[in-house]
């Protein structure tokens, strides 16, 4: 009982000196580690070399800065690092004995964007070898210099001791390693390279883009990657919009360049209308820091804005309206503001604002009431434009109508050039309605010829409709067959609206004056495609005519079923004489051609408004001065004589040259009856060769064939004066017409 006692207070003792053993370690263990280099980082290895019994027991690792950064198993500096390697399983004897050591370690370099490693060398890095009594092991020195990734798994400690062979020491070696958090070393010492780009450089006075635009930042760092991978909160880029901050860029919205693992990019966006400020930088996990930058512009993609109030587009008033213009932009260019409100039918600027406020973002103009009453009926134009400090440009117009009197009506150009005008061939009407609250049944489309009014059937004209700003026009195309006749023609367009105004195309307007004149769209003109009637009383070709010394006179009549715009004489080309406008339009025109005994060539031209030309020639006249012996015969007229006389010419045709030779005598004198007798015919026809017989000159008498043959010409003249007569009454009684 007794022994059984004895033996368990011995197995207590036993326990409570292995609890006393088990916490006098632990507490050497925590001294030690408060006692360990400040600053430095230890990784214990306890990599055991079989065949010697040497280890890596320990790397203390201590940078030449007094900040690192260690973020996961990473130490990031900018400077030298110095590593202390203990060598377990040395004693002195063997440390003293050592000859030569060296220490090497893995180099690497970031391979792809996540950061996977690629060994490029192993460093050799060894400085010095020592051995600290106070823990009894070995200390190798090594310090790394160059800018790289290093390992501190890949280390290898190699060297040669008297009476050994060389041992090699590796971390590759290891069975039972201890992990600790540090591992890798990165030594950086350049800073990033930062550069920005931006898509749009096309600026106005150096700070103004009219245009969208982005910028692409770009980072080349042998360690960015890191930065990307630890998310590092360093601020690359601060956005700035109107003065407040709306984005920050970090390494997390970058992305790398598939070519270059070292080279990344982020891209910026400025899609707005603002003033921005950005600023850049760039810091990379060691410290090292790119020069910084910053940008200001403005953004000015959107042309100046317009609000009308007052009037809208299409709107049709009875009433006064207040039309106010307000333009705006933040960057508005305020010498460009133009704006102005006119009168369609007189394109003149009818008022200026009754107010006006202005600034460098926006102008506000605003008209007065200027509605009078039917005076100021009438469709209106209200135009704006204006640009921005980036030549943004903006125009527009819209048009509203005060009207108490229905449609308003116009014809294009080419309608314009055929109006009030006397025409060969007329051509297709045009002519446009603009009607604000519609028509209530389909227009009629008459013609008056003559005054004689015709309504034209479907087939006889066309009709477009559209709605143009709120209005709607009516295009109306009246078709060149309606006026092939010659004649006096008048288009008129009947309608009734919605409102119940009637209104007519060619309806007159009142003047300033108070005078009653046709409206601008009322059309009317002459088709006149017949050439004018012209011929010469007293005049024949191959003729020859005795005279005063005044002259011979000549009688002209010249018509035309419209009016003729002149009647000209030339003798041998050249222009002796000119009737124009009215004066051609005379009953008779009369001349006197000198007798100076020569042998002219006489044209008379009569041209009428539509540019139809007549021309009658006369050639060979000779006028010869009176003489007291009798009438002077031209050689050509005794040259024919005297062949009429060779051929045997028969008593018929002696009687006709009598009666020529006496028709010549009565019409040289002024006082004769023929001076008075004119011949309605479009030109006078060509006379057989006048064969005149001395002999002639000498009978007193007349056979009775003679006689009948004076007489039937007596008869002609009466029967020619009365129709002359009937067609200048019938003439005047046209032209009646056609004034009313």
């Amino acid at each position: 009982m007794k022994k059984q006692h004895f033996l368990k207070k011995i197995r207590l003792a036993k326990q409570a000196f292995c609890a006393r053993w088990r916490s006098g370690i632990a507490l050497a263990c925590a001294i030690i580690a408060l006692i360990l280099p400040y600053n430095s980082a230890a990784f214990a290895k306890n990599i055991y070399n079989p065949q010697t019994g040497f280890s890596i027991s320990h790397i203390s690792v201590m940078p030449n800065q007094t900040s690192v950064r260690a973020i996961s198993g990473y130490m990031f500096t900018r400077k030298a690092v110095l590593l202390r390697i203990s060598i377990g399983g040395m004693n002195f004897s063997t440390f003293k004995s050592v000859r030569k050591f060296a220490v090497n370690v893995g180099k690497y370099r970031v391979a792809n964007a996540q950061a996977a490693l690629s060994k490029i060398a192993n460093i050799s890095c060894a400085k010095n070898f020592q051995y600290q009594r106070s823990s009894n092991e070995a200390v190798i020195n090594a310090e790394l210099n160059a800018e790289g990734i290093y390992d501190l798994r890949d280390v290898t400690v190699s060297f040669n001791a008297a009476n050994m062979n060389p041992v090699n020491i590796t971390s590759q070696n290891r069975n039972n390693m201890r992990r600790e958090d540090l591992r890798f070393i990165v030594i950086d010492s350049t800073s990033p390279r930062l550069n920005v780009n931006y898509d749009n450089k096309k600026s106005y006075e150096g700070k103004y883009f009219s245009e969208k635009r982005s910028a692409r930042i770009v980072i080349q760092d042998n360690s960015f990657v890191f930065s990307k991978i630890f998310r590092d909160a360093f601020p690359i880029a601060q956005v700035f919009e109107n003065g407040k901050k709306v984005l920050e860029i970090t390494a997390q919205n970058f992305k790398n360049d598939a070519s270059n693992p070292n080279v990344w990019y982020s891209d910026v966006a400025f899609s707005r209308d603002a003033t921005w400020d950005v600023q850049y930088g760039a810091q990379d996990l060691c410290g090292n820091v790119a020069s910084s930058l910053r940008n200001n512009f403005v953004i000015d993609a959107n042309p100046p804005t317009v609000t009308i109030s007052g009037v809208k587009n299409g709107g049709a008033y009875a009433h006064g309206v207040a039309p106010s213009i307000v333009i705006k932009d933040t960057w508005l260019k305020l010498e460009s503001v133009t704006y102005s409100l006119i009168k369609t039918q007189s394109s003149q600027n009818l008022r200026i604002p009754a107010s006006l406020k202005a600034s460098n973002q926006s102008v506000i103009a605003k008209y007065a009431n200027f509605y009078h009453g039917s005076k100021d009926d009438g469709v209106y134009e209200l135009s704006w434009s204006a640009k921005d400090v980036v030549n943004h440009a903006i125009h527009g117009s819209l048009q509203f109508s005060m009207n108490s009197s229905g449609s308003t009506f116009s014809i294009d150009s080419s309608t314009s050039e055929m109006n009030n005008k006397q025409l060969k061939n007329a051509k297709d009407v045009h002519i446009e309605e603009l009607n604000l609250s519609g028509l209530a049944n389909p227009a009629k489309v008459s013609v008056i010829k003559d005054g004689v009014e015709k309504v034209l059937s479907k087939n006889d004209f066309s009709v477009s409709k559209r709605l143009d700003k709120g209005f709607q026009r009516l295009s109306y195309t009246i078709f060149q067959r309606n006026f092939s006749d010659n004649a006096n023609y008048r288009v008129r367009i009947a309608s009734v609206d919605k409102a119940g105004n009637h209104s007519f195309s060619d309806s007159s307007v009142k003047t300033s004056e108070g005078v009653m004149q046709a409206s601008a769209s009322a059309v009317q003109f002459t088709v006149d495609h017949l050439a004018p009637l012209a011929t010469v009383f007293n005049m024949r070709n191959n003729a020859t005519y005795k005279s005063s010394k005044e002259g011979k006179l000549l009688r002209i009549s010249a018509k035309d079923n419209a009016s003729l715009k002149s009647v000209k004489v030339n003798i041998d080309g050249k222009t002796k004489h000119i009737w124009r406008g009215k004066a051609a339009n005379k009953p008779m025109l009369s001349m006197k051609i000198k007798p100076d005994s020569i042998c002219h060539d006489v044209l008379v031209e009569a041209l009428d408004y539509a540019g139809n030309v007549t021309e009658v020639k006369y050639s060979n006249v000779k006028v010869v001065p009176i003489e007291k012996n009798g009438v002077k015969i031209s050689d050509s007229a005794e040259n024919e004589n005297s062949a009429d006389a060779g051929n045997g010419a028969d008593a018929g045709n002696s009687n006709e040259d009598n009666k020529d030779n006496k028709d010549n005598k009565n019409l040289d004198s002024e006082k004769s009856s023929e001076d008075s007798e004119w011949i309605s015919k479009s030109q006078v026809q060509n006379p057989e060769n006048i064969s005149i017989k001395e002999d002639s000159l000498q009978k007193k008498s007349a056979n009775s064939l003679s006689i009948i043959a004076y007489v039937g010409v007596a008869v002609t003249a009466v029967l020619c004066a009365f129709l002359g007569i009937g067609m200048l009454y019938n003439k005047r009684s046209r032209s009646r017409k056609l004034i009313l």
